[in-house]
């Protein structure tokens, strides 16, 4: 079965759906960087274009359409204007490409927020618009953990699966927690990741120490250590990712690019040379792999029921 992936990135969602059986006839971005990283890494170069200015039949065709689109609030949201109350987002040109190419199933994923957002009229506009307006099966949407998918890091994001026809689709239930962050760092960093503290507490005026076999996060002028010493907190876009006290120098230092695609549930993603800052943008943005995969092994099964 034919995929059309759009706001590709660097390829998560291409790589879980080409696990799981499917053909991945093309991906889409804007963003030259994430090109720069799709192309070192995959035969078939990624379609560098803006969703927005692309019409629904420039697309080959395909039996699925994916993507992980911005989260944007409706501005007239609940005035029942079909899915032309969506025009203007990046939300309407999936659900044009819907009405116009009507392939038989789609997987949308966003950050859990979407859930309350616009004090949860976004969420309720866009099922409504695939529901009423479109026509197409959607089962309750669900809010899936990286975590439970064997990824070591806490990762919280909403799926939207639908159908043109209705079937047994089941979100997967998987917990597996053996992801482990401990086993995906380097033995050998550059000492360019290295921080100096001091390290303010959270809500505390206390200095932080930074201890062995844990895992912190810097936000704004303090960090926080982890819950779980097994795994990341949610990877972020900026340069101040998490860190550790690395067990083989005992410096603390920042994960590297490298390792927070190995967060994500990558493996062996070559890297281009184009700066930390935009490789720790892709990996935050991102999806965990296994998920991904997760969810279209459901997909595979309802589809061929």
């Amino acid at each position: 079965m034919k995929v059309l992936d759009l706001f590709c990135g660097v390829g998560g969602i291409k790589q879980g759906f080409t696990q799981a059986g499917f053909d991945v006839v093309q991906s889409v971005d804007f963003d030259k960087a994430c090109k720069e990283t799709f192309d070192l890494n995959y035969d078939q170069e990624m379609r560098l274009g803006d969703i927005s200015q692309i019409t629904p039949d420039d697309y080959p065709d395909h039996d699925v359409l994916v993507g992980g689109f911005p989260c944007q609030a409706f501005s007239v949201a609940g005035k029942r204007l079909g899915f032309n109350e969506t025009r203007g987002t990046l939300f309407f040109n999936l659900a044009d490409i819907l009405h116009v190419r009507r392939p038989r199933a789609f997987m949308f994923e966003n950050v859990k927020g979407l859930v309350g957002h616009d004090g949860g009229r976004t969420l309720e506009t866009i099922l409504r618009t695939l529901r009423e307006d479109l026509g197409y099966y959607v089962p309750e949407p669900k809010v899936l953990n990286s975590w439970d998918y064997g990824v070591p890091q806490n990762r919280e994001r909403i799926f939207i699966v639908g159908f043109s026809e209705e079937n047994n689709f089941q979100y997967p239930t998987k917990q597996d927690h053996s992801g482990n962050i401990w086993e995906v760092l380097d033995e050998e960093v550059d000492p360019k990741y290295e921080m100096v503290g001091p390290f303010n507490e959270y809500l505390s005026e206390e200095e932080c120490v930074i201890k062995p076999k844990h895992v912190y996060q810097k936000r704004f002028n303090y960090v926080r250590k982890h819950s779980n010493p097994m795994r990341s907190p949610t990877l972020v876009t900026g340069m101040t990712p998490t860190f550790i006290r690395d067990p083989h120098t005992d410096v603390v230092r920042r994960l590297t690019p490298a390792e927070c695609f190995r967060v994500q549930g990558f493996k062996d993603l070559k890297l281009p040379d184009i700066g930390d800052n935009k490789l720790y943008k892709q990996a935050g943005n991102s999806v965990s792999v296994p998920v991904i995969k997760a969810v279209a092994e459901e997909m595979w099964k309802a589809l061929n029921s």
